[in-house]
Formats: C-alpha cells, sequence, structure tokens
C-alpha cells in the first residue's frame, strides 16, 4: 500500500508539471487511474509467477494507496495555493 502511496505521489506531481491540457484538467483522478492500472498490471503480473498469487484485495489494497498519494499532494497543492484557511468561531 505504501509502494503504490508513493507511486499516485509521484505520477500526480508530474501531472502538476506537465503542458499537456489532458492532464493539467484533472491531474487528481489521471494519477489515481494511472497508479491503479499499474497496480493492477501487478496483479495480473503475479498471476503466472509460481508461488503467488493475484489478488483483488491487493489490488483494492494498491489503488487505496494511491488514493493516499494523490490526497497528499491535494491537500499540499491547495495548501500552497489558498493557504490554510480557517473558519472565523461564531
Amino acid at each position: 500500500m505504501l509502494e503504490y502511496a508513493a507511486l499516485g505521489f509521484l505520477v500526480v506531481r508530474a501531472l502538476l508539471n506537465t503542458s499537456h491540457k489532458i492532464f493539467r484538467h484533472s491531474p487528481w483522478i489521471a494519477a489515481f487511474v494511472v497508479a491503479s492500472l499499474y497496480a493492477a498490471s501487478d496483479e495480473w503480473h503475479q498471476y503466472f509467477v509460481p508461488g503467488r498469487f493475484a489478488s483483488v484485495a491487493d489490488w483494492i489494497a494498491d489503488s487505496l494507496g494511491a488514493i493516499l498519494g494523490v490526497l497528499a499532494v491535494y491537500i499540499w497543492h491547495r495548501h500552497q495555493t489558498h493557504g490554510w484557511k480557517h473558519r472565523a468561531p461564531e
């Protein structure tokens, strides 16, 4: 899971710095899709390796890790662009 959090983190950081319009529109979703597809390909590869097993549960856990990595960058990016906005006590 942590490996895919790092992958999601790195992919979204790369997409934020790209000039391609398709990725600049929604880098958060694109990064999640890339990391999740990579996780699926990893599980598919494990199916063919003796002694290893492909698992949908592992793919889901890896995808959740990717979400955490993407979310970390989203929070950091939002803070960098908007600052921490606190609501005044009522």
